[in-house]
């Protein structure tokens, strides 16, 4: 039968156990022996330190003056340079020119048709001409129910949008 030995790696110096019970007696004797530290520290040495040590640092009578980094006068200024050049930003535009020829007619349909323009269809015809009001009416006629079911008709492929 062999029997497995579980193998550590430390290793016992040669009569350690021998001598050990004398040198655990010898250390407990010595302990008894002495018992203090061999440290001392003067009496009242810890109430007298604060003030040897506030003594020794060499105190100015002459007061530094104070300055802060912005005064009120500085900050105004800089506030009010700052306003200035962030007004000039948001009503310049550095980019294009305002003219009519730029605005896009859908964007002017987007705002009339959001009712951000507060006029009626009244206030529009009376803008208009006699014949620029006639065109409009001769368009609307293109646009009649039976002009566009006789369009769908004849154009319209797919058989599934007129049985609908």
């Amino acid at each position: 039968m062999k029997t497995n030995k579980h193998i550590h790696g430390f290793k016992i110096p040669e009569g350690y156990f021998d001598s050990f019970e004398d040198q655990l007696f010898a250390e407990i004797a010595l302990q008894e022996k002495v018992k203090e530290t061999g440290f001392k520290t003067p009496p009242s040495y810890f109430e007298a330190l604060e003030d040897v040590v506030m003594g020794s640092i060499k105190v100015s009578e002459k007061e530094t003056p104070v300055r802060t980094l912005f005064t009120s006068k500085k900050f105004w200024l800089v506030t009010a340079a700052a306003a200035c050049v962030a007004f000039l930003f948001s009503v310049v535009n550095f980019n294009s020119t305002a003219s009519f020829s730029n605005i896009d007619a859908a964007m002017v349909e987007a705002y009339i048709n959001d009712d951000n323009l507060d006029i009626d269809t009244e206030d529009v015809l009376a803008m208009l001409d006699d014949e620029t009001i006639a065109a409009f009416s001769e368009q609307s006629n293109l646009f009649s129910a039976e002009n566009l079911e006789d369009y769908l008709l004849n154009n319209l492929e797919d058989t599934s949008f007129i049985t609908e």
